[in-house]
C-alpha cells in the first residue's frame, strides 16, 4: 500500500468538491494516483471547474445585489405629493438603458423644487438619504 501525502490529498482537493477524508480514502483505492482518483470523483459528478465556481460566485454576488437594490425605493416628491415611486433596481435599470433622460429628469427636479430619496423599505427615516435643492 502506497503512503498518502497532503500535496496528492491538496491536488485531488483542488479539482474536486470533496473534503480530505474522501480524497485520501479514494487516493488509497487507487494506490495515490491522483488522476484516477479525479476521474473516479468526476464519475460521481463530484469534480467542480473553475468556470462553474466562478459563474457561482458572479451569481450569488449578483443577486446579493439585486437584493440589497429592491430593499430601497426611490421617491420624486414636492411637499407631500409623490410624483415618483419606484423600486431602486428598476431605476437602476432605467439609467443603464437611458441615462440622459435620467439626467434630464434629475436636472428639471433639482429646477422645479422636487426632492429625491432613497428610502429603505423596513426601516426608519434614519437611513432615509435625501437629495434636494
Amino acid at each position: 500500500m502506497v503512503e498518502i501525502n497532503i500535496e496528492q490529498i491538496d491536488a485531488v482537493r483542488q479539482r474536486t468538491n470533496v473534503g480530505y477524508k474522501e480524497a485520501k480514502e479514494v487516493l488509497e483505492k487507487f494506490d495515490g494516483n491522483v488522476v484516477d482518483a479525479i476521474l473516479y470523483f468526476e464519475s460521481q459528478d463530484k469534480v467542480t471547474s473553475e468556470i462553474k465556481k466562478d459563474t457561482d460566485k458572479f451569481y450569488k454576488k449578483g443577486k446579493s445585489f439585486i437584493k440589497k437594490l429592491n430593499s430601497y425605493d426611490l421617491k420624486i416628491s414636492k411637499k407631500e405629493k409623490v410624483a415618483l415611486d419606484i423600486p431602486l433596481s428598476l431605476g437602476a435599470l432605467i439609467s443603464l438603458l437611458a441615462p440622459h433622460v435620467v439626467l434630464l429628469v434629475v436636472f428639471i427636479c433639482f429646477v422645479k423644487g422636487y426632492k429625491i430619496r432613497l428610502n429603505k423599505l423596513e426601516s426608519s427615516a434614519n437611513n432615509e438619504l435625501i437629495l434636494q435643492k
